[in-house]
Parts: C-alpha cells; structure tokens; sequence
C-alpha cells in the first residue's frame, strides 16, 4: 500500500477555493460547458495526486438548450394586443 504524501492534502482553504473554481463555471448539466470544464478539471487533479488511466467515457444524453423564453398574452378586451413577458424557460417546453 503506497503512504500518503502528505504536501498534497488540500487545506481547507484549498478545497473551498477549488468548490468556488467549479462553482464559478455555471450550470454543470450533462452536455453543456460547464460540466465539460469540471470533468477535465476533476481529470487534471486526479493526474496531480497520481492517479493513473483516468478516463472520461462519454455518455449519450438528451441535451436541452434555452431559447428566447417568453410568455405570450392576448387580452380579452382588445385581442389584436400582445403582451410579451420575458420569462425563464422550463427544460422540454413549448
């Protein structure tokens, strides 16, 4: 069994500022940048500790990206009138 080398356990300092790097890259959903950033990221750590034959073995997923989500309103009283409210689209809706 190998020991612990000891220079690389991360302090907690370390550690909290590695969640703020991974945090910082945004939404971390299959198949958008952001999780792309934190896998290679993981890798690249895992390298530096030693870990040999790291792999990233993709993994077919649907992948759902937001458009221009808006909510579309016509007034009873004058229906040639449209009010468009910006809103935060749901994934997989119309």
């Amino acid at each position: 069994m190998n020991s612990i080398k000891k220079e690389l356990i991360p302090s907690m300092a370390e550690m909290m500022a590695w969640a703020t790097e991974i945090f910082n890259y945004g939404i971390r959903r299959p198949g958008y940048p952001a999780n792309y950033l934190s896998e290679n990221w993981v890798k690249e750590h895992f390298e530096v500790f030693g870990l040999k034959d790291i792999n990233l073995d993709p993994v077919p997923v649907k992948k759902w990206e937001a458009q221009n989500g808006k909510l579309k309103i016509w007034l009873v009283d004058n229906p040639i009138e449209v009010l468009d409210i910006p809103c935060f689209p749901i994934p997989y809706s119309t």
